[in-house]
């Protein structure tokens, strides 16, 4: 946890630094980032191993495209 925490820090400041009240706009994609990238302790991505599927990929997101059929419908 203090890795992740580390990593989110870092994230936060970078992105943040500027504008102090904003850091709730960008947390989303501090997640996602954090959740598409490769973990060597863990040996996948942390959304895999959290819920066991791979996540959609932005060509997926961009195109509309899901697996699920229920999701498809929502996109």
């Amino acid at each position: 946890m203090k890795v992740v925490n580390k990593w989110l820090e870092g994230y936060l400041r970078n992105y943040v630094s500027g504008k102090q009240s904003a850091w709730m706009k960008w947390l989303h994609l501090g997640d996602f980032c954090y959740n598409y990238s490769y973990h060597m302790s863990i040996k996948m991505f942390p959304f895999m191993d959290l819920y066991g599927y791979e996540a959609p990929s932005f060509v997926d997101i961009l195109f509309d495209y899901s697996r699920v059929p229920k999701a498809h419908d929502f996109l």
